[in-house]
């Protein structure tokens, strides 16, 4: 901020802009971010840290759950760069946000590749749990339950059974099974239920509760 105030006319400001914008980014002011690199953007079209602060936007918006922005930075991003260090973590957040935008297809082809080609088993496995309830959106039940089967097993390793749990009782939902979706939430283990776990819980059981009339 000192440079920009003192020193204008700067012949670093290109790369100020960019070093600021990722500083606000790390300081979790993912807004002030934004416009920094929107105005890096502006001043400088051809700069060459786009590339970065592409990057750097898709994580603001990833951040401030814009997932249409977010989508569109890292789409850009990976096509440009497909073999970047971390391109399995950009994957995973691209997947992420095509499924907070219901683009359950886009989604599972995204989580296709980061899971076959990620050296990390932990994004391997969330790859693939994400992947199996994008198939149960898209009718595919009998390739979610394959899919479940496998995860189900390695689930403890990353304590992630109740995130299984819950993409088990969506499919068996979608299969028609609201019963079977309900004993299995209903008989859920406490430790399982973790703030990601029982909001959806919540919600699946509801819905249930109230279709049959538990008011």
């Amino acid at each position: 901020n000192l440079l920009f105030t003192n020193f204008p006319q700067t012949p670093y400001l290109e790369e100020a802009l960019y070093l600021q914008g990722v500083n606000y980014l790390m300081t979790g002011d993912a807004e002030r971010s934004r416009d920094t690199l929107d105005l890096l953007d502006k001043q400088f079209p051809q700069s060459r840290f786009q590339a970065q602060a592409l990057r750097t936007s898709g994580d603001n918006a990833y951040a401030l759950e814009d997932w249409a922005a977010a989508s569109d930075a890292y789409r850009g991003f990976l096509a440009d760069h497909p073999d970047v260090d971390g391109a399995d973590e950009i994957g995973l957040r691209l997947a992420t946000s095509h499924w907070e935008l219901d683009q359950y297809a886009e989604a599972a082809e995204v989580l296709r590749t980061v899971a076959d080609q990620t050296d990390s088993a932990e994004r391997s496995f969330n790859a693939r749990l994400l992947l199996a309830r994008s198939l149960t959106r898209l009718g595919d039940t009998a390739a979610a339950d394959a899919l479940l089967g496998v995860l189900h097993e390695e689930a403890e390793v990353y304590t992630k059974q109740g995130n299984v749990l819950i993409a088990e009782a969506e499919n068996l939902l979608a299969k028609g099974d609201a019963d079977g979706a309900a004993g299995l939430l209903e008989s859920m283990p406490q430790e399982w239920g973790a703030r990601d776990v029982k909001a959806p819980a919540a919600d699946i059981l509801a819905g249930i509760y109230l279709r049959r009339g538990d008011l």
